[in-house]
């Protein structure tokens, strides 16, 4: 039996720490079933709860904790955002147990597994892309190998408890984790790159699974309780994960989820997948289930079949996906929605068909103009499935026309489509991305931004220890993904408040940040610059966390800046007092909570009517809904006549389904794309 702990790096998590590794707890389940001893660790949730404070010496002190019971093997998940703070934590761990096994894995050091393993001598081995198979092979190796050595037998790390040296480190038998690192850095196991003699040796590839029901289900009794994870995250909804399939047939230059699963679609049967999400949903705390497939609805008869199954089970879920606009159509988003399907994150990416073209978008992206998405988008409203519109900036050939059009299709939606939430990213090249090749899309080291460019790579955000700033800076091979790609349009500075805030602005203020750049002679794209720039220079940061990213405000004060900053710019003429009523209009029903008297020249929603009007604004759950009183019930109402508060009382307000008297909050849930759990 062999000791073994698994653990997530301690990163600034883009889910705000709402959620586990999946692919970690996988491993725990295969290590598990095979007698071994394991624990999962979570150092990422330890920080932000609090157990571990961050600060210079936290890679040092995240090591102690980890060496606690005395492992024999420690294997390390990472994305490519968590790979300097997993890289700083190997170190720590060689330094204070020189005779443990390491081992990384996930997506971080995807295909760039022999340069991190030649530049890191800590390491001992590296898994490649899906790791079931290969690590329950490696585990059966490693423990057949100290079987047939006595004296490893003899000396079992059990027999070592309470004894501690210093900075933590344990007093374990040396001869046995001696013998568990040996035979990883010497073992043939498929799909590892091991430190064979010190020099990296990529073994063979290590099949995918197939069927994927061959997987372990994720061993949650190991990890915190989705309650646990919500309370550390600040309390609201938690989103957990399941992998209900894997794999995407597209090779998208952005994304590396081909590479990674080998350009195969796989899925669990429709009985397994209800079994995992029934078994999740039993979690303590949990409110919605996040299913990671990177393309869900790629086989649309294997994904009604999924639906069906939820259906005849009676499961009560509340879950949300990933996929495709033109993978989704009226019958299926029927069916995820009776599923319990409530919102899905859609990657558009761009709705100049030049830059999909170059990006290698495929299937049916270059049908889907901006009037396509839009009614795409609604349907799915209509069907209850609430949309994520997922768009980049900062792609390689773009233009500033290219991200207006991006711009005025997320207001159009912003304003149309209900519940609808966008995700704006800035064009990440990857290690993984080798076809990009630098000469094709020159890339640029930015200090001020490698911090953050990558959400969650580091604790606190913007602030990394010294040596991760070295790791990252000193290699632009392994790091690849934290230079950056500017297009000529644009600075870096530009794209970088643009993919962080605009969003935010957008969702609130779809009607008035158009109507303002008309007003002033300008874009949209050129508006949103100008404001963010100007906003950032003059609000004082409210993000104060340490978990939270440098030049980042909250909804609230970017909103709070950017109507300021509008007002302040508009003056008396009709055309700017029009863009007043609207923009206070947008504001309060995003912002109302108590009962809201809005005095405005003009009523937004019908601006052809000149008289003076008053808007009465309330909420009701997370819509806020208006009504136009007349002047002299408003001024009542205003003096608190208990009169017209009977009267407003009992009269019906208007129909929610209107755009025009509601408006739903959007959702503050965070949703990163072309991304997927996988670890070690």
């Amino acid at each position: 039996m062999l000791r073994l702990t698994l653990v997530q790096p301690p990163h600034r998590d883009t889910f705000g720490y709402s959620m586990p590794p999946l692919g970690a707890l996988r491993l725990a389940a295969v290590a598990r079933d095979r007698g071994h001893a394991v624990r999962f660790v979570d150092l990422a949730l330890l920080v932000r709860r609090g157990d571990l404070l961050p600060g210079h010496d936290l890679a040092a002190r995240a090591a102690a904790l980890l060496l606690e019971d005395a492992p024999e093997l420690i294997g390390i998940g990472a994305m490519v955002p968590s790979m300097p703070a997993a890289l700083e934590l190997v170190e720590a761990l060689r330094e204070r147990a020189p005779e443990l096994a390491l081992l990384l894995g996930g997506q971080g050091p995807e295909r760039v597994e022999e340069q991190v393993l030649a530049r890191n001598p800590a390491l001992d081995a590296l898994a490649v892309g899906e790791a079931e198979m290969s690590f329950g092979l490696l585990l059966d190796e490693l423990d057949a190998r100290l079987r047939s050595s006595p004296q490893a037998t003899t000396q079992h790390a059990d027999d070592a408890k309470g004894a501690r040296g210093a900075n933590g480190a344990s007093d374990a038998p040396p001869s046995r984790r001696a013998a568990v690192r040996a035979a990883l850095r010497d073992t043939h196991t498929p799909g590892l790159v091991v430190a064979a003699q010190g020099t990296p040796r990529r073994n063979a590839p290590a099949p995918l699974l197939d069927p994927l029901d061959a997987s372990p289900s994720p061993a949650w009794e190991l990890a915190e309780s989705p309650a646990s994870y919500g309370a550390a995250a600040g309390g609201g909804e938690t989103l957990f994960p399941i992998d209900l399939g894997r794999g995407c047939a597209f090779s998208c230059r952005f994304c590396t989820t081909s590479l990674f699963w080998e350009r195969r679609v796989r899925y669990l049967s429709p009985a397994r997948a209800a079994d995992e999400l029934e078994r999740l949903a039993a979690q303590p705390g949990l409110h919605t289930i996040y299913v990671t497939h990177d393309l869900f609805t790629a086989d649309r008869a294997h994904v009604l079949a999924v639906c069906a199954e939820i259906a005849r089970r009676e499961l009560a879920l509340i879950w949300e996906c990933r996929t495709r606009l033109d993978l989704v159509d009226r019958e299926l988003l029927e069916a995820l929605h009776a599923a319990g399907c409530r919102r899905i994150l859609y990657g558009v990416e761009s709705v100049a068909p030049a830059r999909l073209d170059a990006m290698r978008k495929g299937g049916n992206s270059a049908a889907l103009d901006a009037a396509t998405v839009l009614e795409r988008l609604q349907l799915a409203a209509d069907c209850g499935v609430a949309s994520i519109l997922g768009l980049m900036v900062g792609l390689p050939g773009e233009t500033r026309d290219d991200v207006e059009a991006n711009l005025q299709l997320a207001a159009d939606a912003c304003e149309r489509v209900p519940g609808l939430s966008l995700s704006i990213h800035w064009y990440t090249p990857t290690p993984g991305n080798l076809d990009m090749a630098l000469g094709e899309a020159p890339l640029r080291f930015e200090p001020e931004y490698a911090a953050d460019l990558v959400r969650g790579h580091d604790l606190p955000a913007g602030a990394p220890s010294e040596r991760q700033r070295a790791l990252v800076a000193d290699d632009p091979e392994v790091f690849r993904a934290f230079r950056v790609h500017v297009p000529e349009h644009a600075s870096a500075g530009e794209l970088h408040r643009l993919t962080r805030h605009a969003h935010l602005l957008l969702e609130v203020l779809p009607r008035s940040l158009r109507l303002a750049a008309r007003g002033f002679g300008t874009t949209l794209v050129d508006l949103l610059h100008e404001l963010l720039r100007d906003v950032l220079e003059h609000t004082p940061l409210a993000n104060t966390e340490l978990w939270s990213e440098p030049r980042v405000l909250t909804r609230e004060a970017v909103l709070g800046g950017a109507v300021a900053w509008l007002h302040t710019r508009l003056d008396h003429t009709p055309a700017h007092r029009a863009v007043a009523d609207l923009l206070s209009y947008e504001h309060a029903l995003f912002s109302t909570e108590a009962p809201t008297l809005l005095r405005l020249d003009h009523d937004p929603r019908a601006p052809e009517e000149p008289d003076v009007t008053a808007l009465l604004l309330e909420r009701h759950d997370d819509r806020v809904r208006a009504r136009r009183l007349p002047a002299a019930l408003a001024d009542a109402y205003e003096r608190g006549d208990p009169e017209a508060l009977a009267s407003l009382h009992a009269t019906a307000p208007p129909d929610a389904s209107s755009p025009d008297s509601s408006t739903q909050r959007p959702s503050t849930a965070h949703t990163t794309a072309h991304t997927t759990e996988s670890a070690p």
